[in-house]
């Protein structure tokens, strides 16, 4: 088997359109995003700024005469807003008097002031204002529960200034690279395939009267069409992005490249199928795997961050460049792994189907002469 899995991979690196697009085009791609939108990765995002009244400690509370620590109304009073809301780092928060707080506001030199009876003072509705209820109503709900406050990301996440809409769209135009190119071990699945074929090559007539068992080849191509795409092209551009070109939200290598590994065994598992279920020339099956990349990476928000927003969201759980994409920016820039686990099982679904439907074709295949 080893043996069959190192002549299928040299076989591979001596055909000119692999090097072409396994290793070619994937860095010039990279290379042109890169200096197009160089000078729109330099923006910083805005935070939101709020000022906060000093919080009353329970000594404060306990020389009151009507304190009840039982009370709601106590509870909520005692609540350390100013702590709470310095430890959410997308909060510039300052602590003010109310007298200051209310004057900033009316300024509009921030967008709230939070007091320490947890009243909160706006001076216009907005995304901002709007933000900062959303959590100070959050930690409400966890005091009155006995619950902890945790920060949830999903409550910031609509808080989009200008400068970090553009810094979005360029992060989306490089992570839809990704997940565009993690699918090119199509090719390499493609032009294995080929040669089980007996009616597409010399190579597939010899085969096919070998007592060859198809599944285990199949696999066998499988899994060096992986290996060749994802660890001599991935890999590399991967590198290229976060130490050459110096994008520094990569910054989760593992779970980056274990989503790109997923985008990988989709590939392979969508080449073998176009391959496997007509008898379209080499030039046809060339252009429609790149007519779905580009497609999957177009709805993905590769080339237009409106469309991708407009579109109903059943279609980025048919999309595996989307969810790949999607899901680099939610590790990478927000830490969040929720969507992860339907995101693996989805695309090994995907996966799945492909693969046992191309077996079945390929099974299936007769000839009346060769």
């Amino acid at each position: 088997m080893l043996s069959k899995i190192k002549y299928l991979t040299l076989r591979l690196l001596r055909d000119r359109a692999t090097i072409f697009w396994t290793f070619l085009f994937p860095v010039l791609l990279a290379t042109f995003y890169y200096f197009a939108f160089n000078n729109m990765m330099n923006v910083e995002f805005n935070t939101i700024q709020v000022g906060v009244e000093e919080s009353r400690r329970m000594e404060e509370l306990k020389a009151i005469p009507s304190f009840n620590k039982e009370d709601e109304n106590y509870i909520l009073k005692y609540m350390p807003y100013d702590e709470i809301f310095s430890e959410i780092e997308e909060m510039e928060v300052q602590i003010l008097t109310k007298e200051d707080g209310l004057k900033q506001v009316e300024a509009e030199e921030i967008y709230g002031y939070v007091d320490n009876d947890g009243h909160l003072f706006i001076k216009k509705n907005g995304v901002g204002p709007s933000v900062i209820n959303s959590i100070l109503e959050s930690i409400k709900r966890s005091a009155l529960l006995g619950e902890k406050y945790e920060f949830n990301p999903d409550l910031i996440r609509n808080y989009v200034e200008p400068e970090k809409n553009a810094f979005n769209f360029v992060l989306l135009h490089f992570t839809s690279l990704l997940g565009m190119f993690s699918i090119y071990s199509m090719f390499n699945a493609d032009r294995f395939v080929t040669t089980m074929q007996a009616n597409l090559s010399e190579l597939g007539k010899r085969h096919f009267i070998s007592p060859m068992k198809k599944g285990q080849y199949v696999f066998n191509l499988l899994a060096v069409s992986i290996f060749v795409n994802f660890v001599l092209s991935n890999v590399p551009l991967f590198l290229l992005m976060r130490y050459v070109y110096k994008l520094d939200f990569l910054t989760n290598t593992p779970m980056t490249l274990f989503l790109m590994f997923l985008g990988n065994i989709f590939g392979a598992c969508w080449g073998i199928f176009l391959t496997s279920i007509g008898k379209f020339s080499v030039n046809t099956r060339s252009a429609i795997m790149i007519t779905s990349s580009l497609l999957f990476a177009f709805f993905s928000g590769m080339m237009s961050f409106d469309l991708k927003a407009k579109l109903p969201r059943f279609m980025t759980y048919i999309n595996p460049v989307d969810m790949i994409s999607t899901n680099i920016i939610d590790i990478n820039c927000y830490g969040e792994y929720g969507k992860l686990g339907s995101i693996v099982i989805i695309i090994l679904t995907m996966s799945s189907v492909l693969l046992l439907t191309s077996l079945v074709f390929l099974r299936r295949k007769r000839y009346d002469s060769l």
